[in-house]
């Protein structure tokens, strides 16, 4: 259940008011306990999550400033030890989903670089009825998948594809490559299975009331972009696209 926190936290010396960081709502879901945080500036952000043992490093305030000059919501999750999961000695996490209606259709990654030490690697699957998509504010590329290979490639498929991804980064700097697009209830030619009824609630069918489930419309693109702190300037915004056609 949602509990809205209708007096706020105040986010401490430094941020100087009760109203500065405000608990939006608290709940939990299964290993973890949530929190929905507005706020009216970086420091008492920072400060509150710092006092509240929230791991974010000191330098984290210019990441978040953009986001709370936006207006935007912040989703904090904290592990409760005592309920998670662990086999062969290792703990597993539940996913976290998280539904949201907004004009804007993009990701905010510039936050997953505050803590970020070397280059980091994100894979975007969209879902759409009927619609490819790609970025709107950088480059798009594709693999080249109208090539002859070697039988030795065969034996090491993936750092063969490794190679030929990096050699069309090194080719098109800062792009982000499309690396499929297809309609998730057919498969030719794909290994398979295709997409039935509860992946497509699994990934978020499930939100919308139209019968979303039911459809066989569905297209799944997969976008792979790779990129350090110092090369990123704008969070990913996505746009439709034409089919990819040849």
């Amino acid at each position: 259940d949602l509990a809205a926190d209708s007096g706020g936290n105040n986010g401490g010396e430094e941020g100087g008011g009760n109203n500065d960081v405000v608990v939006e709502a608290e709940f939990k879901v299964g290993e973890y306990d949530i929190a929905i945080l507005s706020a009216s500036e970086s420091g008492a952000l920072t400060q509150w999550l710092g006092t509240n043992n929230y791991n974010i490093p000191e330098s984290a305030g210019p990441y978040l400033q953009p986001y709370i000059d936006a207006g935007m919501y912040f989703f904090v999750a904290r592990i409760i030890e005592d309920e998670v999961t662990y086999e062969d000695g290792r703990a597993v996490l539940s996913p976290l989903r998280i539904a949201f209606d907004s004009d804007n259709f993009s990701l905010p990654i510039r936050l997953g670089l505050i803590n970020a030490e070397d280059q980091q690697d994100l894979l975007v699957y969209v879902l759409s009825r009927g619609q490819r998509y790609e970025v709107a504010n950088y480059g798009n590329v594709t693999i080249p998948t109208n090539i002859d290979v070697h039988e030795e490639a065969r034996d090491d498929f993936a750092g063969f594809y490794n190679a030929l991804f990096n050699r069309t980064l090194e080719r098109n700097p800062g792009a982000v490559v499309t690396e499929y697009a297809w309609n998730a209830a057919t498969c030719d030619p794909c290994p398979g299975p295709t997409l039935d009824p509860g992946d497509i609630e699994t990934l978020g069918g499930d939100t919308l009331s139209d019968g979303a489930s039911s459809d066989r419309n569905w297209v799944l693109t997969r976008l792979h972009a790779r990129y350090q702190a110092d090369d990123i300037g704008e969070d990913l915004v996505f746009r439709a696209a034409d089919p990819i056609a040849g």
